[in-house]
C-alpha cells in the first residue's frame, strides 16, 4: 500500500467517524436544546454548522460536484426527505413531548419498513437472513431504549409528528437507492 492510499483510507474512515457521531447524535442534541430554542430554528442552526462543515471537507478531498439540474433536484429531493423531513419530525415530536426513547423505538423501524417496501418499490427481494438481522437489530434498539420509552400521557401529535419523519427517511432511502445510485 503506498503512503497516498493509507492517508486516502484514514481521511475516509475519519470523515465516515464523523458522519455516524453527527447523525447518531440528532436524538441527543435534540432532547438537550430544544427546551431553549425552537424545532425548526435549532435545526437551522445544526444543518447550517454540518453544511460548513461538510463543505469544507468536500473541497480538502476534492470531491465532484454534479453539474446537471436533475442530478442536483434529485440530491435536492433525497436530502429534503433524509434531512429535513427526518429531523425535522424528530425535532418536533421531542418539543410536543414525545420521550427521545419513545421515538428511537418508532424510528428503529425504518429497516423493517424499508425492508417490506423495498421489494414491490425496487423489486429486490430481502431474503430470510436479513430479515432475521432486521429483527435483531429492532429488538437490539427496543431492549435498550424500551424503558424509557414513556408512552402514557404522551400527545398524540407527538406520535404523528414521529411517524411522519418514519415516512420521511423511508422514502427518502428508498427514492435515493432508486434514482441516485
Amino acid at each position: 500500500m503506498t503512503a497516498g492510499r493509507g492517508q486516502s483510507t484514514t481521511v475516509i474512515l475519519s470523515v465516515s467517524l464523523l458522519f455516524v457521531v453527527l447523525w447518531s447524535s440528532g436524538h441527543i442534541t435534540s432532547k438537550l436544546g430544544l427546551p431553549y430554542i425552537e424545532p425548526f430554528q435549532f435545526l437551522a442552526i445544526r444543518f447550517s454548522l454540518s453544511a460548513g462543515l461538510l463543505c469544507v471537507i468536500a473541497i480538502l478531498m476534492r470531491a465532484a460536484w454534479p453539474r446537471d439540474p436533475m442530478q442536483v433536484m434529485h440530491i435536492v429531493i433525497a436530502g429534503v426527505l433524509l434531512h429535513a423531513a427526518y429531523l425535522g419530525g424528530v425535532f418536533v415530536a421531542i418539543d410536543l413531548g414525545l420521550a427521545a426513547g419513545a421515538l428511537a423505538v418508532i424510528t428503529g423501524i425504518q429497516p423493517i419498513l424499508t425492508g417490506v417496501v423495498v421489494g414491490p418499490v425496487l423489486k429486490e427481494p430481502v431474503t430470510w437472513r436479513q430479515w432475521l438481522g432486521l429483527m435483531l437489530g429492532f429488538a437490539g434498539v427496543a431492549m435498550v431504549v424500551w424503558e424509557k420509552a414513556i408512552f402514557e400521557g404522551t400527545p398524540v401529535i407527538s406520535f404523528i409528528a414521529a411517524f411522519l419523519c418514519l415516512l420521511a427517511i423511508t422514502a427518502g432511502t428508498l427514492y435515493q437507492k432508486k434514482i441516485l445510485w
